[in-house]
């Protein structure tokens, strides 16, 4: 709900600059300087989201629509599917870009079939009773190591009653 999904947020994104953390005096400034959040907070308030070069005159940084100066970006399924502090930005880095094809469009390891199960269970049957080990070592294989659709596991986090055909 919008109550729960508010009190995470307020729980534990809520950001907090700490001389210990992230504020920090700027390379080449004079010492006496005051020392300014690592992180650029805090934040603009802004109604639009943009990409600009605002706060660092490096990198293109993309600035979501704001309400709270003080609130890290967040996702709201990750935010509620984590239950914790998560980092959520959007990145113009091409080597990340890079990095993250090759990673979603990996090949998936395959399930192995009922005979290589079957396989890897004999060694270690129990020879008073083969036919009952065999049985159930091999449906405890089947159980541990089934594979879950990325559909699914969002479902099951979610607890969104999974659809049948």
């Amino acid at each position: 709900t919008v109550y729960q999904l508010s009190t995470l947020l307020n729980r534990v994104q809520r950001h907090n600059c700490t001389t210990a953390y992230c504020l920090r005096v700027k390379k080449g400034a004079p010492a006496d300087s005051m020392p300014e959040c690592h992180f650029y907070a805090p934040w603009q308030l802004q109604e639009e989201p943009s990409i600009d070069k605002n706060k660092n005159l490096l990198h293109w940084m993309f600035s979501p629509a704001r309400n709270d100066e003080r609130l890290n970006s967040y996702s709201r399924l990750v935010a509620m599917a984590w239950m914790a502090n998560t980092k959520y930005r959007l990145t113009l880095k091409l080597y990340v870009l890079n990095y993250i094809a090759k990673y979603c469009t990996k090949e998936e390891k395959k399930t192995a079939t009922y005979a290589d199960l079957v396989k890897e269970v004999l060694p270690h049957l129990n020879c008073a009773k083969p036919l009952l080990s065999l049985v159930s070592k091999t449906i405890n294989k089947l159980i541990r190591e089934r594979d879950w659709s990325a559909q699914e596991v969002c479902h099951l986090l979610l607890n969104i009653p999974l659809q049948q055909a």
